[in-house]
């Protein structure tokens, strides 16, 4: 069974839109394909147990909320980054001139 989901979340990849298309993309430019593969391959398994064990819809996720929630993590991300190195918001000014 988890061979199916794993060809399942290989086919994923090669879609060209859709919410999983975009988390595969996401995971594939951090840690590689293979770490995708699984990662998209648990995803699906969760799917399917959502709606065999409990007998619900599936409900994809809007792709906009998806997007503002990336983009909402990775400010954060950077926040943290310039609270860790002590940097001001005129250190920042200065260096982008």
């Amino acid at each position: 069974m988890a061979n199916a989901f794993r060809i399942a979340a290989n086919t994923i990849a090669q879609r060209k839109d859709g919410i999983l298309k975009k988390i595969f993309s996401r995971i594939a430019y951090k840690k590689g394909r293979a770490a995708a593969i699984t990662a998209v391959a648990r995803r699906l398994a969760e799917i399917f147990w959502i709606m065999t064990v409990k007998k619900e819809e599936y409900q994809p996720k809007n792709e906009q909320l998806y997007e503002a929630q990336v983009r909402k993590n990775i400010i954060k991300n950077i926040q943290h980054k310039i609270r860790k190195m002590g940097l001001t918001a005129e250190d920042i000014l200065i260096a982008t001139n």
